[in-house]
């Protein structure tokens, strides 16, 4: 399907360029953005599924960002940009993302998902461990919960008004001032500062999820500033560099909020909410703004009614995702701990004992006190230490430990 998009969007792009009339303009440029669509959904579904959630605003930031500040300097060359010969160069990067595509795909997905995974197998898949039946039971119905809370249509419902109601509020606020930027504001250049802001807003939301929402929510408050500074050339500058700059916190928001979701569920069709529900407020509010034009003090008065709207939902979703989890992801994070352990343990044939014994030693029991704990003589515990740095090839105790903590950190 993803070849299909690309050479569709590559051959519509051409058609629309060359169109005869406006008809054929108009036609072919809806196809494009069907073909756009499908080829946005492909990307996004590629981040929920392969990136890790440490690692996805950063990748879509960083890959989004990049690709503004391309388009922008291809841009400044006039000659190019505004000509037949960028076809050229649309058709050279379609067949590289051709390319990356077949290169990425060539491994199945189970094999992909088996090298994303590796190192976290089920406790009870394990030979010798300690795990009781009632205890892995416990693990799986603990998991269960999660994701039956996680799956609620309700809250799939809240994420998606969240991401209308944000996108509305954004379009119909970042009009306010689009009658009075003047020609020292260029909107051109200020995308640079817009691609500066997704980057940032990556490397922040993926350190925490919690400050990259509020920056999110933060974002929508912007224009109303620029609303009460219109006229004011200098203030409108830095208000427009700020917009942009925050602006990415918000278009990094709509799209993590699904790609996380989708991780979670494993439904991977959800990933592309995000982006589809926000394109649909991008344009319910580009409709209101059409509507309100000649009428300032209700186009004011609606925005401010859908933001009122949009806090508790934003509070209830913040809530959901970022505070009731909290407790299932301390247990994930114990059970992943727990799944690394016994997979050590596999690789090197630890017994039981052996296994008890390493447990005390990470803990950084010295023989008296592992003695101690399992009730048996430090005799014994040196014995089964020596086989452990024997069967691990490790140097001594400190050593043995060290390479454990290091290889699964």
């Amino acid at each position: 399907m993803i070849y299909i998009a690309l050479a569709g969007h590559a051959l519509c792009m051409v058609f629309a360029i060359a169109g005869i009339n406006s008809y054929s303009v108009l036609a072919f440029g809806f196809l494009m953005n069907i073909f756009c669509g499908i080829i946005a959904g492909y990307y996004l579904r590629l981040l929920a599924q392969d990136a890790d959630k440490e690692h996805k605003a950063e990748i879509f930031g960083r890959g989004y960002g990049a690709a503004i500040a391309a388009v922008w300097l291809l841009s400044r060359i006039d000659s190019i940009y505004y000509s037949w010969k960028v076809l050229f160069i649309y058709m050279v990067i379609t067949c590289v993302i051709i390319a990356v595509v077949k290169i990425g795909g060539s491994l199945p997905a189970d094999v992909n998902r088996n090298l994303s995974n590796a190192g976290e197998v089920s406790p009870a898949e394990v030979s010798g461990n300690t795990l009781n039946t009632e205890e892995v039971l416990r693990s799986d119905k603990a998991c269960d919960e999660s994701i039956n809370k996680v799956t609620d249509k309700g809250r799939l419902a809240r994420l998606c008004i969240l991401v209308l109601l944000m996108s509305v509020i954004n379009s119909i606020g970042f009009s306010f001032p689009s009658d009075d930027i003047g020609s020292a504001v260029n909107i051109e250049l200020f995308r640079l500062i817009y691609a500066a802001g997704l980057i940032i807003a990556g490397i922040i939301t993926d350190r925490s999820r919690k400050n990259g929402a509020v920056c999110a929510l933060a974002a929508l408050v912007i224009p109303f500033f620029l609303l009460g500074l219109r006229g004011e050339q200098v203030s409108q500058l830095v208000f427009w560099g700020i917009s942009y700059l925050i602006f990415g916190f918000y278009t990094v928001y709509r799209i993590i909020l699904f790609a996380d979701a989708a991780g979670e569920k494993g439904l991977l069709y959800l990933s592309g909410f995000g982006l589809m529900t926000g394109r649909i407020g991008d344009a319910a509010g580009e409709w209101l703004c059409l509507c309100l034009y000649d009428r300032p003090v209700l186009h004011l008065v609606t925005a401010l009614f859908l933001f009122a709207c949009v806090v508790p939902v934003f509070f209830s979703v913040y809530h959901e995702r970022y505070e009731e989890y909290k407790g299932f992801e301390a247990h994930d994070k114990s059970v992943q701990q727990d799944n690394r352990f016994y997979l050590f343990a596999s690789q090197h044939e630890l017994s039981s004992r052996e296994q008890e014994i390493m447990k005390l030693l990470i803990e950084r029991k010295t023989n008296a006190e592992i003695a101690e704990t399992l009730c048996i003589s430090e005799s014994t515990v040196k014995f089964h230490v020596r086989n452990l740095l024997q069967k691990t090839e490790s140097k001594n105790r400190n050593d043995l430990v060290t390479s454990y903590l290091g290889g699964f950190k």
